[in-house]
C-alpha cells in the first residue's frame, strides 16, 4: 500500500508471502507442535540439560553479562562505537535502484548516421554481426532494422540486436558487453550503440526511467538547448563509469529544400504556391483518376520516377508549366539546397526539454550521480535554462522515500504491539533503542560482499525490525515475569538471558541458514533477492548478539532509574 511503481510490483508479493507464512507458522506452533512434542519427545533421566559446547557458550555469556552489570560505562561506550562503525561502513557503501543480475542475454540498440540508406545501414550492421559471431560467449543473435522491440516501426537507420549468451562461460555479461562495445567502435565508428540487459530495460520502462543517468535540460530556444546538451554530453562521457552516452539531440536525415524566388515566379506568371503545388505533385504524386476493383475504387497516383526524388540535379530539372504553356525547370525559379534535418522536440510539463542520458559500467549509481551533480553545479547555464536529474536516480530517491515511510510505519506498529504485550514503556523502549544497532550488521555485510544498498537491501533492513523485536520480546518478557514473581532485578535479568539464550540462538541460526542459498545467488532469479538476504543475514547476526548483551543491561539501567 505504501510502495508503488516497480518497488511495489516486486516486493508486494514478497510481503504478502511472508505475512501468510508467519500466520500459518503461528497456527502450527500453537496447535500442531505441542501434539508432536507429546507424541515423539522423550526426556532421558539423568541426561545433562546442556551439551558441552553450549554449556561453554552459556558460561561465557554469563561472564559478559556480569561484566556489563559491574562496569556501567561499557554500555554507552560500546553503543557509541557501534554507531560510529555503522556510519563509517555506510559511507563506503555504493547505492543503486534495483539489484543487478547476469541475465545471460542483452539488447544491442544501434543508430547509424541520420539519412543513411537501408543498403548502407545493412553494410555497416554486417560488420557488427561479424563481431558477434567472433565472440565465443555468444550463443545466438537476431537483428531487426527499421523496427524495435514490440515491432514498432522506426527509421531505416535504427534497430536492435537480440543476443543470447552461452550458459557455460567464464566472463560476466558486463565484461562481454564492454568487449563488444569496444570492437563495434573500431569496425563501425559512425554507429551509435547502446547495451542493456532485457530485464533491466523492462524495469527502466516500467519505472518511466529507461536510462540510469538522465540530465533533463529545460529552455525555450531549441538551438541553445541542443548546443548545451552536446557540451554537457561531452563532459558526462569523461566521468568514470559512464558509457553509451546520448546527447539527446535526435536529428532526421538531410533534406532537399527548394526556395522559390518571388520575383522570378512573377516573371513566369506564377505564384510560389502554384510552383509548390506542381513540385509536390511531381515528387509525391497526384491522383487524376480511379480504377474500379469490384465495388472498391482504387486511386491511380502519378508521379515522377524515383531518381527525381533522390538526386539534387534531377530535382532541379522538374518542369514547371507556366500559364503561357512554357515548361520551365524548377532551378530557374529558385534555388535548391541541401540542409540538415530538423531535430526532434520533446516537452515535459509544457516545457521544451532535451535529455542527456548515459548508462553505467563497473561503478554504482550513487557514486556516479555525485560526480554528475558536481558537473552540473560547475556548469554555467545560459539564461532561462534549468536542469533536473532524472532517470533511475530519480526513481531511486522516490523509492527510498517510500521505504523510509514503510520503515517508520513498521516501527510504530511494532512499538504499539509491544506496549500491549508488556503493559509498560520500559521494555518496549529498550527494544526500540537496541533496534538501530542492527544496522551495523547490515552495512558490514553489504560492504564485505561489495553489494550496493538498493531497494532490495532496504527491504531486508525493514524485515529486521520484526526479527529484532521478536528476540527482545523473548528476553525481556521472561525478565519482567520473573520480577512480578518477586525475583530481584539483577537476578531476573541474568536468568532471562540464561533461559532465553538457546531459543534465540536456534531461531536466529535457522533463519540465517535458510537465507544462505539466496545470499550465494543460487537458483534462478536469486540474484534479485541477494541484497535482501545479505542485509538480513548481516543484521540478524549482530542484532542477536546486541540484543542478548545490551537489552538486559539497558533494562536494568532503566528499572534502576524508575525505582
Amino acid at each position: 500500500m505504501l510502495t508503488a511503481g516497480v518497488v511495489g510490483a516486486f516486493f508486494t508479493a514478497l510481503a504478502l508471502t511472508l505475512t501468510i507464512s508467519v500466520m500459518v507458522s503461528l497456527g502450527l506452533a500453537l496447535f500442531v507442535s505441542p501434539s508432536l512434542c507429546v507424541a515423539f519427545l522423550r526426556v532421558r533421566e539423568g541426561a545433562p540439560e546442556h551439551g558441552r559446547l553450549f554449556a561453554r557458550v552459556l558460561k561465557f555469556y554469563e561472564k559478559l553479562l556480569h561484566f556489563g552489570l559491574r562496569h556501567r560505562w561499557v554500555l554507552p561506550v560500546s553503543a557509541l562505537a557501534i554507531v560510529g562503525a555503522t556510519v563509517f561502513f555506510a559511507s563506503k557503501l555504493g547505492t543503486g535502484f534495483m539489484p543487478t543480475m547476469d541475465e545471460g542475454a542483452f539488447i544491442l540498440d544501434y543508430w547509424t548516421p541520420p539519412g543513411t540508406s537501408l543498403a548502407e545501414s545493412d553494410r555497416l550492421l554486417k560488420r557488427i554481426e561479424a563481431v558477434l559471431q567472433e565472440t565465443p560467449e555468444v550463443g545466438a543473435f537476431s537483428r531487426r532494422t527499421g523496427t524495435e522491440l514490440g515491432f514498432a516501426i522506426t527509421e531505416p537507420n535504427r534497430g536492435d540486436f537480440s543476443v543470447i549468451l552461452k550458459s557455460q562461460r567464464k566472463r560476466t555479461i558486463d565484461a562481454i558487453m564492454d568487449d563488444i562495445r569496444d570492437k563495434v567502435k573500431d569496425v563501425a565508428p559512425g554507429v551509435d550503440v547502446d547495451f542493456v540487459q532485457v530485464l533491466q530495460d523492462l524495469i527502466g520502462d516500467l519505472a518511466g526511467a529507461p536510462a540510469p543517468i538522465e540530465i533533463k535540460l529545460f529552455g525555450e530556444s531549441p538551438e541553445v538547448l541542443q548546443t548545451l546538451a552536446r557540451e554537457i554530453g561531452a563532459k558526462l562521457e569523461k566521468i568514470a563509469g559512464v558509457t553509451d552516452m546520448k546527447a539527446g539531440v535526435i536529428e532526421t536525415g538531410p533534406e532537399l529544400t527548394a526556395k522559390i524566388d518571388p520575383v522570378r515566379a512573377r516573371r513566369a506568371g506564377l505564384t510560389p504556391d502554384q510552383i509548390a503545388q506542381q513540385a509536390n505533385a511531381a515528387l509525391f504524386g497526384d491522383v487524376p483518376t480511379f480504377l474500379l476493383q469490384g465495388e472498391r475504387q482504387v486511386g491511380v497516383r502519378v508521379r515522377f520516377p524515383e531518381a527525381f526524388r533522390q538526386d539534387k540535379a534531377q530535382m532541379s530539372l522538374i518542369p514547371i508549366r507556366s500559364p503561357n504553356g512554357f515548361a520551365l525547370p524548377l532551378s530557374s525559379l529558385g534555388t535548391i539546397e541541401t540542409v540538415a534535418g530538423s531535430a526532434e522536440l520533446n516537452r515535459e510539463n509544457q516545457r521544451r526539454m532535451i535529455s542527456v542520458e548515459g548508462r553505467l559500467t563497473n561503478r554504482d549509481l550513487g557514486s556516479v550521480m555525485r560526480d554528475v551533480q558536481a558537473l552540473m553545479l560547475s556548469q554555467k547555464l545560459p539564461p532561462g535554462v534549468t536542469f533536473q536529474l532524472g532517470g533511475q536516480f530519480q526513481s531511486q530517491n522516490e523509492s527510498f522515500q517510500n521505504l523510509l515511510l514503510v520503515l517508520a510505519s513498521a516501527i510504530l506498529l511494532v512499538y504499539g504491539v509491544m506496549l500491549f504485550q508488556f503493559r509498560s514503556f520500559t521494555a518496549p523502549t529498550v527494544i526500540l533503542l537496541v533496534m538501530p544497532l542492527s544496522l551495523f550488521g547490515v552495512t558490514l555485510g553489504l560492504t564485505l560482499t561489495k553489494t550496493p544498498f538498493n531497494v532490495s537491501s532496504f527491504m531486508g533492513a525493514i524485515m529486521l525490525v520484526g526479527i529484532v523485536v521478536k528476540n527482545g520480546i523473548l528476553l525481556l518478557d521472561h525478565a519482567q515475569k520473573a520480577e512480578e514473581r518477586g525475583v530481584p532485578l539483577l537476578q531476573a535479568a541474568l536468568h532471562a538471558g540464561e533461559a532465553r539464550l538457546r531459543p534465540i540462538l536456534m531461531t536466529t541460526l535457522t533463519a540465517i541458514l535458510g537465507l544462505v542459498p539466496l545470499a550465494l545467488g543460487l537458483g534462478a532469479g536469486a540474484e534479485m533477492q541477494k541484497p535482501l538476504a545479505v542485509a538480513v543475514i548481516g543484521g540478524l547476526t549482530f542484532s542477536t548478539a546486541f540484543t542478548l548483551l545490551f537489552a538486559p543491561l539497558m533494562y536494568v539501567a532503566f528499572r534502576r532509574r524508575q525505582s
